[in-house]
């Protein structure tokens, strides 16, 4: 395996992967795919029936890199339901010069479901990076996404001392905002330390999840009381968005956190009990 030392060096990459799906015969099917570059569906499953989709993503050189661009477009048209998640971890490596980028743009049509559910990006030291999502909801289309962030590798003492980090969150319902969320800092910035800030937690995990209500609140508030004393977390209803997030420095207990509300809720969001994708188990 490369170190980030290394792949520093090499030359940009741009790879893109465009998603449609359809409802046809009851079935929520992956009616057109197109991809450029290392970028593609590794597979598509039916664990819950025929009307969920789940699929995996594969990006097989493994993370991004000095200019790298990753675009992912996915539409969900109308009364389909997808489940898209990755068998492992994204990771952005150190850049020489150029900031990376991971761009991902989600569109979910009227009586829709999309469940956007990527493992962490690991920032890696010295990594430049943009991570930027912009979801379009039409009518009463619904949505789980999970946004997690995890600034460099503390098992491998690979701290992240330098480099600079760009997120974008935005979701908007019939063209009108419904979220828009921006944040940038560097690895030498105050807001990684305060207490205001990160408070030294490497960890920044983040569900979002709509429609939801204050019963769907109050239940995420009481299963946020069970969980690990050295997590740090909160939930936050904004209009009818749910919004989780949880701070820890340790990406397993993060990644647990927010398993453990997704699969509290789901079944009040998208009328579906909790069915694990066994790409998590493995």
């Amino acid at each position: 395996m490369q170190s980030a030392k290394s792949l520093s060096q090499v030359g940009s990459w741009k790879a893109s992967l465009r998603l449609t799906y359809e409802m046809k015969h009851n079935k929520t099917v992956l009616a057109e795919r197109e991809h450029s570059g290392p970028f593609k569906v590794q597979r598509s499953l039916y664990p819950e029936g025929l009307d969920c989709c789940h699929t995996y993503l594969l990006h097989p050189p493994g993370g991004l890199v000095n200019g790298d661009h990753l675009l992912l477009d996915v539409n969900c048209r109308q009364h389909s339901h997808v489940l898209i998640t990755t068998p492992s971890a994204g990771k952005a490596y150190a850049c020489a010069s150029k900031t990376a980028r991971q761009d991902q743009r989600l569109r979910v049509g009227k009586g829709a479901t999309l469940e956007f559910l990527p493992q962490e990006m690991i920032v890696f030291n010295a990594a430049k990076v943009e991570l930027s999502t912009h979801v379009r909801l039409a009518g009463d289309a619904k949505l789980m996404l999970f946004d997690c962030v995890v600034l460099g590798l503390s098992a491998g003492d690979e701290l992240f001392v330098d480099g600079e980090v760009s997120q974008s969150i935005i979701i908007q319902r019939n063209r009108m905002p419904l979220l828009i969320e921006k944040m940038a800092f560097s690895a030498a910035d105050e807001f990684c330390t305060s207490i205001w800030g990160l408070n030294g937690n490497t960890c920044v995990f983040t569900l979002i999840a709509t429609p939801c209500d204050d019963a769907v609140l109050s239940k995420v508030r009481s299963l946020m009381e069970t969980l690990a004393s050295d997590v740090l977390s909160s939930a936050t209803l904004i209009k009818d968005v749910l919004i989780v997030r949880v701070l820890s420095k340790e990406s397993h207990e993060a990644k647990e956190c927010l398993e453990r509300v997704w699969a509290e809720v789901r079944s009040d969001v998208v009328n579906k009990p909790a069915s694990t994708p066994r790409i998590w188990m493995t």
